[in-house]
């Protein structure tokens, strides 16, 4: 299901982030992420995000997860993500692979005559926002009568 879809500009963000090396999945580099910053006593924001600073489809695409930051903290890799003008999509399901939500952004986008743009900083960012409520059951790891629906945003840089 699409919650929302458009064009904006985003603020210029402090995060926290690491490099994910190709063998490594983008879920294991965020636990680590998210582990590293509870070790500081700090509480993680949402969203996590997943920047695909090449083609996501590529053999050997780098990558990095980030995960804002109320402040610089010490021992914690940071920096500013820039702002960016961009197409975004916000969707929560289960069924529909993330390619169908590619698509639909990238043909969302067509339709207005607005292009992708790589400014080298990164061609689509994924950011996953936990749902309000878990709806964890009593003594179960997860209550089937109330799964728990993350939204997920895709982001891709356009043409100003």
């Amino acid at each position: 299901m699409i919650i929302k879809i458009g064009v904006k500009t985003t603020e210029p963000e402090l995060v926290a982030y690491l490099e994910v090396n190709p063998e490594e999945s983008e879920t294991m580099a965020l636990a680590k992420l998210n582990s590293l910053i509870s070790s500081k006593g700090v509480k993680p924001r949402d969203p996590s995000m997943i920047v695909y600073i090449d083609e996501k489809e590529n053999p050997g695409c780098r990558k990095e997860v980030m995960i804002p930051l109320n402040k610089e903290v010490k021992g914690i890799p940071s920096k500013v993500f820039p702002q960016l003008r961009a197409g975004f999509l916000v969707f929560a399901d289960v069924e529909r692979p993330i390619t169908y939500y590619y698509d639909l952004l990238l043909k969302h986008l067509e339709e207005r005559e607005l292009k992708p743009k790589h400014y080298g900083i990164c061609t689509s960012i994924e950011a996953i926002y936990e749902p309000e409520q878990f709806g964890y059951g009593n003594m179960s790891l997860v209550d089937e009568d109330k799964p728990e629906v993350y939204e997920t945003e895709i982001i891709i840089p356009i043409e100003d």
